[in-house]
């Protein structure tokens, strides 16, 4: 009796406070959306970004120039410089023979930036970017050629190329160009591979590999002028 007393009195009340009892039930319906929403987007992202690290392996190191954080004398970060994110520094080859040499490092690769358009009789492509890298940059991206290969050892003297899906469709028109040739300031390169697609990474979101040309690293030091502008170590 004393419980259908209590749940008369409690549906009494609720009747005599509509508005109030209804903004209340509003409230906690919207409290309990928000905390499920916030808490389901918190994971999703941190899913998405275990995911894409685990792609690129757990011991990726990326090395960049610029000195970012300014540290006192026991470590502790005493102020962050923004600016240099933003910078055009580079850092030389002493750098990247320094990186090889550190205890721990099994594979080191540069990516080096080179200026110029790529051509070919009938187009011209100048919406992505030139990068010298080593044959290596496949392993250490825990990338795979969806057609043809990348270039060897053998091949760092030649002027072979291995392109993005971008690069393909838009210079050449189609997606499979491999033994087709370009020119990069008069110099002619023959398309030996072309990459995979590339996902938007959280470690480098302003960069689509997609419509990068990868040219062997001596190669694109010699289109450079013999000056690498290293702008990451992989």
């Amino acid at each position: 009796m004393m419980l259908n007393n209590n749940i008369k009195m409690a549906m009494a009340s609720v009747r005599a406070t509509r508005w109030r009892s209804l903004l209340t039930v509003l409230g906690i319906i919207i409290g309990i959306v928000s905390v499920v929403t916030a808490v389901s987007l918190g994971e999703g992202v941190k899913q998405q970004v275990i995911g894409q690290i685990q792609d690129l392996g757990p011991d990726l190191i990326t090395v960049r120039p610029g000195k970012v954080v300014n540290r006192d004398k026991q470590g502790k970060i005493e102020s962050i410089n923004f600016l240099n994110l933003l910078g055009s520094g580079t850092l030389t080859e002493q750098d990247l023979e320094t990186v090889q040499k550190t205890e721990g490092v099994d594979i080191a690769v540069p990516l080096s930036l080179v200026t110029g358009t790529a051509k070919t009789d009938s187009r011209e492509y100048s919406n992505g970017f030139i990068l010298a890298t080593s044959p290596q940059l496949l392993e250490i991206l825990n990338k795979k050629i969806e057609n043809g290969e990348f270039f060897s050892v053998a091949d760092e003297k030649k002027s072979v190329a291995v392109i993005g899906k971008r690069v393909a469709e838009q210079l050449f028109n189609e997606n499979i160009p491999v033994g087709k040739s370009f020119q990069i300031k008069g110099q002619t390169f023959i398309v030996r591979g072309v990459m995979e697609e590339f996902e938007t990474s959280p470690l480098a979101p302003n960069t689509d590999y997609n419509t990068a040309i990868f040219v062997p690293y001596d190669v694109g030091k010699q289109l450079g002028g013999g000056q690498p502008q290293i702008f990451q170590i992989l």
